[in-house]
């Protein structure tokens, strides 16, 4: 799948962990979320054949709808571990990603906050993410 243009993205960092929520709302394509993280897995594993690790692609819920998620881990240009969880709901021709990222030492540390925001995720009625998501980023200096 193809980086959608017309896509919003925002990401919310805590850059002296290394941590950081994004959250996406773009175009859907023809694909399943499941299929375009099946696809991605893929090519992950062609590109990053020793620094990528699949761990699952499960369903799950968002916000009170099916998704699909994506665990893995992968080690950036920079020699970091990484363990990220990315969640992806279809609806109403959109895709909503919402993913999480920390080192992989850490992630387990970072499990209640990502927990809270994957537990606070709305969606409001004109089909918009819920602003919660930046309630609970805001917390997480208390989370640790």
């Amino acid at each position: 799948m193809e980086p959608d243009q017309d896509a919003v993205r925002r990401t919310y960092y805590a850059p002296e962990y290394h941590a950081s929520v994004m959250l996406e709302v773009g175009e859907m394509s023809a694909d399943s979320p499941r299929r375009i993280w099946e696809s991605r897995d893929r090519q992950l594993r062609n590109v990053f054949p020793k620094s990528y690790i699949l761990d699952s692609i499960t369903s799950g819920m968002l916000g009170g709808q099916a998704a699909s998620i994506w665990t893995y881990t992968i080690q950036d240009a920079g020699g970091k571990v990484l363990r990220k969880r990315d969640i992806a709901v279809q609806s109403k021709k959109r895709l909503y990603t919402l993913r999480f990222c920390a080192p992989a030492d850490t992630f387990s540390k970072w499990q209640e906050v990502f927990d809270h925001i994957e537990k606070s995720y709305r969606f409001l009625a004109e089909d918009r993410p819920s602003g919660r998501v930046l309630t609970a980023w805001a917390q997480l200096d208390c989370a640790l």
